[in-house]
């Protein structure tokens, strides 16, 4: 995958991209030749170029999953964070697992899919649990 490299500034809403490069060293170079008075530059940003593009073509979208531990779902829609991050645990108190519940991040072809893959996930979690 070709990489490409950001520099950036400020923050929340004033946040933007000011440069971007295919190296490293060139990004460094640009935020050392042209100081910010307000100091305001991030660190150089990453990206993989065309890095779904394979995913898109097959007909998948990326998608946010919030399940409960029963396995019923709170909410599924396509999500453009696009960051695949597994749940690790479940959130909420664990002397009521009615209420515990998690968030699945993934790519999917459609709701059911992503439905059935964060189900899947909520599986592993209860079957990794220790015994008390």
């Amino acid at each position: 995958m070709t990489k490409i490299y950001a520099v950036s500034r400020g923050c929340y809403s004033d946040y933007r991209v000011v440069a971007l490069f295919s190296t490293e060293s060139d990004a460094k170079l640009f935020m050392e030749r042209h100081p910010d008075r307000f100091n305001e530059w991030n660190d150089v940003e990453v990206y993989e170029l065309d890095s779904n593009v394979e995913k898109l073509r097959e007909g998948f979208s990326h998608f946010f999953v919030q399940m409960r531990r029963d396995g019923s779902t709170i909410a599924c829609r396509i999500d453009t964070s696009i960051s695949d991050r597994a749940p690790t645990a479940f959130s909420g108190d664990p002397s009521r697992p009615q209420t515990q519940w998690f968030n699945w991040y993934g790519w999917a072809r459609d709701t059911a899919h992503a439905v059935k893959i964060a189900n899947e996930h909520r599986l592993m979690l209860i079957a990794q649990e220790v015994p008390k």
